[in-house]
């Protein structure tokens, strides 16, 4: 049996039907079981509204969370296809969104989905977040996101 496949991806607003079909394209082309959304810059009473969330739904009996209770407009958002795969959200910030990722083919993976401030001094908390985290991983652990940060100028 083949693990999970997952994607991660800033999509910078996910208000626009292109931005859903693409992330539909994304899932199809790469059959992913799981997609992280950052930056979706979603507010928490539009993830509220039934006929938004039918809207901007990616697979067709899909599962969900965010951090939209922690970060105003929401910043993270995870969607997954529950026929292959299973998310349990443990931890949330502002920052990031953390849990485990199972499925019938393997044993529970830690998944850590980060969209980081963009100032180094408003990051300090998602280090020493990541760092306490890292005191509890005894197996895999993935850690994917948008950490904004670079070496040089010119890699912005």
């Amino acid at each position: 049996m083949n693990p999970p496949v997952i994607g991660c991806w800033n999509v910078r607003g996910f208000n626009s039907p292109k931005k859903i079909t693409a992330c539909k394209k994304l899932i199809s082309s790469h059959r992913l079981d799981l997609l992280c959304l950052l930056e979706v810059k979603i507010n928490h009473q539009q993830s509220l509204d039934n006929w938004f969330c039918n809207a901007h739904r990616l697979f067709p009996h899909e599962a969900s969370c965010n951090n939209f209770d922690d970060s105003t407009p929401g910043r993270i958002w995870l969607k997954w296809n529950p026929a292959t795969v299973h998310f349990q959200k443990t931890k949330s910030s502002k920052q990031f969104i953390h849990g485990f990722v199972s499925s019938p083919s393997i044993a529970p993976i830690a998944l850590t989905a980060v969209y980081a401030a963009n100032s180094v001094t408003d990051r300090f908390p998602l280090w020493k977040d990541l760092a306490s985290i890292a005191e509890g991983i005894n197996g895999p652990w993935i850690i994917m996101g948008d950490f904004n940060c670079f070496k040089d100028s010119k890699d912005k």
